[in-house]
């Protein structure tokens, strides 16, 4: 995201992965230009921030990988954001499980199921194909079921 422009680049392997990487970066612009209040200039992502982060890209001391949806969440605060938004669309049970084992992941899902998503909004989804690793880079090369996703926008 640059400024308040998405720019996707269209060379993706698969559409479910442009879908993802949309979602992605649309987490990014949620984050900067949806979340701040326009007139109070609260921005409760830095409750989120807060979680695990001491600064953009330094981690509070004793956050371990387990307490990022994937490694590259864990390289700054605000792909911290987008890959667990992310993470809360695809893969919400996956995301909920672990959440279940640790309590800075536990604490990101409550921020993004109370504060982001109205009305249990994905709660309990998963359009995975397959089994979601226990450790992925990158929550966009996660393959998942396009067909299942759309037909769950009903």
């Amino acid at each position: 995201m640059i400024g308040n422009q998405i720019q996707i680049s269209m060379n993706v392997a698969r559409d479910s992965e442009f879908l993802v990487l949309f979602v992605h970066e649309f987490a990014h612009f949620i984050d900067i230009h949806v979340l701040t209040h326009p007139d109070t200039m609260l921005d409760p992502s830095n409750d989120f921030y807060a979680i695990s982060w001491e600064d953009t890209k330094t981690k509070l001391p004793g956050e371990s990988v387990n307490a990022f949806v994937t490694g590259y969440a864990a390289t700054n605060k605000y792909e911290d954001f987008a890959e667990s938004f992310t993470f809360f669309v695809f893969h919400n049970r996956v995301f909920a499980d672990r959440a279940l084992r640790n309590e800075s992941l536990r604490k990101k899902y409550i921020f993004l199921m109370e504060r982001v998503f109205p009305h249990n909004a994905f709660v309990d989804t998963d359009f995975s194909l397959g089994m979601v690793p226990s450790y992925s880079w990158d929550s966009t090369k996660i393959p998942i079921s396009l067909k299942k996703y759309l037909y769950s926008l009903d």
